[in-house]
């Protein structure tokens, strides 16, 4: 890693501080948050949310082709707040409550955003429930229940607009899985379509495979490339002070130093304002490439580099405030014998100059190739070859779920990313039996796979594949569904804006 990579501007820093501030709860909410997230989930029904919300203790978040979505002790949003918290009070997650709060009540928006837009568009489809299936629901309704069974004198010992209120609630709820059904639940997916999944299923291959990784790129072209491009690998031992206020206060600061640089360590202390502050400024060593990536140009890194021990450089403007630097120790090249310097070049073209990289390791595969028939995979196995198997699948292009996934028989991941490589997987399966492949890049390796073995699954795997693809097809069209309507122009969101007025206000 290059010296003094981790680093923390003064902007960042100031950031920080500034969403700290943002960040701290209105204490009544705060005190709230943790009741229906840690201590115990309470129904709301009744009483303000908070003094002075609206009228009723309502709030509104947004609204839906023009009906408000708010909250209201009790209504739709109440009690998908409640049962969310709920799960969360169970998970038994309690770490940064304010970020689980914002989660919670954002999760309820959703909800009643996409209830509300079902609700309008049955009402506009003509969608009724007849008051004999609201009747018989309401049989079940807790509290109208004695003993386990529906008392008709709780019934009518409940007011008459708390009877009106629980029965446009089950109008509603019934109203909403009628529209789930229709539109969801109930469209049968077609036998051709089951059929196609279940062949998606078969067959299945398997493979053995050569790796050889980044790592043994020889260090001998690594040198080869520092010394080609030993200006970006230059280094200088540095502190700095940064202020953020103004120009002329930075000026004033380096006026003093230019004086006596022997404050520079104290002012860095008192005065600036990054995360070395309390390291009296000091970073470390620095290169080239790295330095001049943080500031505005190329000139300014060379301005830095041009110190000599002890000097302190000009006021510098850059994108997290005006620094001043000094050099502890002059600047010094590249050096092979240093393998701080070598790792970093290394590091550097994994990164900027990985086509070098994957040309030569490339080079090395083919040739391997070209021997493999002699002694097969197995033999082949020696530094820095790494020899490896995998699982049987079928062509799963993304690991979709109901698929057995594409990875390494050992099932530690080294192979995930190929299910979203269509040039590998093209590769792979278009394989003859004890055909070895190209050379393929995938990750920070490049392979050499041979097909091994094509297998048919058990009957049983087919059939469940079939099984689960009609439950499947529900969720993808059900988060379609919520989808459009959260991205609906008819949608107006003000969520983030009314939250942090009510939960995150000083």
């Amino acid at each position: 890693m290059a010296k003094g990579d981790s680093r923390q501007s003064a902007k960042e820093k100031q950031h920080g501080k500034e969403n700290a501030g943002k960040s701290r709860m209105n204490p009544w909410m705060y005190v709230f948050s943790v009741a229906i997230l840690i201590i115990i989930v309470v129904t709301f029904v009744g009483g303000p949310l908070v003094s002075g919300a609206g009228g009723g203790g309502s709030i509104s978040f947004g609204s839906y082709d023009g009906e408000e979505i708010t909250y209201v002790p009790g209504n739709y949003l109440s009690r998908q707040r409640d049962a969310i918290a709920e799960q969360v009070n169970d998970s038994g997650n309690n770490t940064n409550l304010e970020w689980i709060a914002y989660q919670v009540w954002r999760s309820a928006f959703q909800r009643s955003v996409v209830h509300t837009a079902i609700l309008k568009e049955s009402e506009e489809s003509g969608v009724r429930i007849p008051e004999e299936r609201i009747d018989q629901a309401l049989t079940n309704y807790g509290g109208y229940q004695e003993n386990g069974s529906f008392s008709a004198e709780r019934y009518r010992e409940t007011p008459n607009a708390e009877k009106a209120s629980i029965r446009k609630f089950y109008r509603e709820e019934l109203t909403h899985s009628q529209y789930l059904n229709d539109t969801l639940y109930g469209v049968k997916t077609p036998s051709a379509a089951e059929d196609f999944i279940r062949q998606m299923a078969s067959p299945e291959r398997s493979f053995e495979y050569l790796s050889i990784g980044y790592g043994a790129f020889p260090e001998d072209m690594v040198w080869s490339y520092a010394d080609s491009n030993a200006e970006l690998f230059r280094s200088i031992n540095l502190s700095r002070i940064t202020v953020n206020s103004s120009q002329e206060a930075a000026q004033g600061l380096q006026q003093q130093l230019s004086g006596d640089d022997t404050l520079f360590e104290e002012l860095a202390r008192t005065q600036s304002v990054d995360a070395y502050s309390e390291a009296g400024g000091y970073i470390g060593w620095q290169y080239f490439y790295s330095l001049s990536s943080e500031l505005d140009s190329a000139d300014q890194a060379e301005t830095i580099f041009a110190l000599g021990a002890g000097d302190v450089s000009p006021v510098i403007e850059t994108p997290f405030g005006w620094v001043i630097y000094k050099a502890n120790e002059a600047t010094r090249p590249v050096a092979q014998d240093n393998d701080e310097d070598i790792a970093t070049v290394r590091q550097y073209m994994t990164r900027f100059e990985r086509g070098t990289i994957e040309d030569y390791l490339i080079s090395e595969a083919e040739a391997l190739r070209e021997e493999l028939g002699v002694g097969g995979f197995a033999a082949a196995e020696a530094a820095p070859w790494n020899y490896g198997e995998t699982a049987s699948f079928p062509l799963n292009y993304g690991n979709i779920e109901i698929l057995k996934p594409v990875q390494d028989a050992s099932q530690t991941g080294a192979l995930s990313n190929a299910a979203f490589n269509e040039t590998i997987l093209s590769a792979l399966f278009g394989l003859e039996e004890n055909e070895v492949s190209d050379a393929l890049v995938l990750d920070d390796k490049v392979y050499l796979f041979r097909l091994n073995e094509i297998v048919e699954p058990d009957e049983s795997v087919t059939e469940t594949v079939g099984l689960y693809y009609t439950y499947l097809a529900q969720q993808y069209m059900q988060a379609d569904l919520q989808a459009a309507i959260l991205g609906s122009e008819k949608l107006e969101n003000n969520f983030d804006a009314v939250f942090t007025k009510y939960f995150l206000a000083e």
